[in-house]
């Protein structure tokens, strides 16, 4: 995706206050296939006066207080594959991950989840 608005932008550090997570959880649970993942579930608010049509996502993992890995994933995005429409002004949208491609060294002792990146709807595009 282009146009994505991420920390350092301006627009992004104004609208940032006006998007947010609501009620993140972090599950570990295992596929059907016996392998262990995490799934990352959470409702983004979007309280400002732009559209929203891509939110990023970005995935980290900690043993104890120690960073050991990240990853970003865009939950909320246009396109014909994804099927999610774009955040309204003042309005929620849920979205679920899921991460099977853990870590070799994460202890599984800690995941958060945080936005990333956004991109307001363009109607140039």
């Amino acid at each position: 995706l282009t146009e994505i608005l991420r920390e350092g932008d301006p627009d992004y550090d104004w609208y940032r206050k006006y998007i947010r997570l609501k009620d993140p959880q972090v599950k570990m649970t295992t596929s059907f296939s016996g392998n262990r993942l995490v799934l990352f579930s959470s409702v983004i608010e979007n309280k400002g006066e732009r559209t929203v049509d891509a939110v990023e996502i970005k995935l980290s993992f900690f043993n104890y207080d120690d960073l050991i890995s990240t990853t970003v994933k865009t939950p909320i995005r246009p396109g014909p594959v994804s099927r999610t429409p774009p955040i309204e002004t003042f309005e929620e949208r849920g979205f679920t991950l899921y991460l099977e491609d853990l870590p070799q060294e994460w202890l599984a002792l800690h995941a958060e989840m945080a936005i990333h990146g956004i991109r307001f709807v363009n109607l140039d595009r």
